[in-house]
């Protein structure tokens, strides 16, 4: 079958009739696995044990066209065009200018908004260093596992681009500065371009994993805080951070 835009697509199974199906704005859940026509592997969220999450108009045009054409529960192969994937831009080592992709993807599900744990900050703001679950690093960062994610997952190497959703307090005072949990989405980051208590907390994660940081002032924004910003300078920081996905 093929979408009015040029998007090919194989219905390999039907979910539930009354499955739901995503309009661009939503986020879905997803399994999926990524190859070039000639079969060569680029991605696959099946080989890392974790679904993907991500909100539809944030993806490639091919996925924003094709998944709206599923329900809740379907699996579908998709051919897209290079024009609706990567156009005349090579990507990753792999993907190369012209590419066009081939796509298996199963719809798991729309994905409610997420939001902060509030019963976490109840329990763990403010920040008390002597509990037992309080885990600590040479460097000064602190961190509690709040959830743990799948144990074969990879944490992100070399800068690969991260998934999180987060909320980021003072740690003196409490007062919120940031959350991608109010905004509704999730961030995308690469995981060595942050303040040095995220890029080291991350490089310890797993996707699915879950957790409530303390950083330093010398690990955060340090002695210049964020000027004409909300973080003053010399300030601690406390943040709930979940690794959603490492996007290989």
């Amino acid at each position: 079958m093929t979408t009015e835009s040029g998007v090919q697509y194989i219905v390999v199974k039907e979910g539930p009739k009354d499955g739901k199906k995503p309009v661009s704005s939503d986020r879905v859940s997803v399994h999926y696995d990524g190859r070039l026509p000639t079969g060569e592997k680029f991605d696959s969220s099946l080989d890392r044990g974790s679904p993907a999450e991500f909100r539809l108009d944030q993806v490639i045009p091919g996925w924003t066209i094709g998944l709206q054409e599923m329900s809740e529960g379907d699996e579908f192969v998709f051919y897209i065009p290079n024009r609706f994937a990567y156009g005349q831009q090579a990507r990753g080592n792999v993907i190369k200018a012209g590419d066009d992709l081939v796509f298996y993807v199963s719809l798991l599900g729309i994905v409610e908004p997420k939001k902060s744990d509030a019963a976490a900050w109840a329990k763990y703001y403010p920040w008390n260093p002597e509990l037992p679950e309080v885990q600590k690093t040479d460097s000064g960062l602190q961190y509690i596992i709040l959830k743990s994610g799948d144990a074969a997952g990879q944490p992100p190497v070399g800068g690969q681009l991260v998934v999180v959703h987060y909320e980021g307090r003072l740690a003196d005072t409490g007062e919120l500065f940031d959350s991608s949990y109010q905004r509704g989405d999730p961030e995308v980051f690469p995981s060595n371009q942050l303040i040095s208590g995220w890029v080291e907390a991350l490089a310890m994660m797993k996707p699915g994993d879950h957790w409530m940081l303390y950083i330093p002032s010398e690990l955060g924004y340090g002695e210049q805080g964020t000027p004409g910003g909300p973080i003053p300078p010399n300030t601690a920081l406390q943040f709930e951070v979940e690794l959603l996905d490492v996007m290989r």
